[in-house]
């Protein structure tokens, strides 16, 4: 498994995950409250999170051209995962003071990372 594989599978995830949390705000606000409602979700999450960022980790390395947005994308999941587990109170406290301008530009970068990570995989 190389970057290009790697690309090729996250950046239509990202896409369309960036696009979905656009258009439907209002659920991705009542997904945010019964997340932190339950500690499981948050377990699972972390864990997803980081088992995805060991292992793009693993199979990326630090270069100056678009392969750097895989990279960073595996060590974002991995910091994003032991956040999760180790402070999931904090976490689920900043899910619930995130406004709607904060949700649309975490969608916008979503997409835009997802571009990037699509123009490495298929150029």
């Amino acid at each position: 498994m190389n970057e290009i594989t790697l690309s090729s599978i996250f950046g239509p995830l990202l896409i369309i995950l960036g696009l979905w949390s656009m258009m439907h705000l209002t659920k991705m606000k009542k997904i945010c409250e019964s997340f932190q409602a339950n500690p499981c979700c948050l377990y699972l999450a972390g864990l997803i999170n980081l088992l995805l960022g060991l292992t793009i980790i693993q199979f990326t390395y630090w270069a100056l051209n678009l392969t750097f947005f895989i990279t960073l994308l595996g060590w974002f999941m991995l910091v994003k995962g032991i956040l999760i587990l180790f402070f999931s109170g904090a976490w689920s406290s900043w899910m619930k003071k995130c406004g709607r301008p904060v949700k649309v530009f975490c969608a916008v970068i979503t997409i835009i990372w997802g571009l990037a990570l699509c123009s490495l995989a298929f150029q």
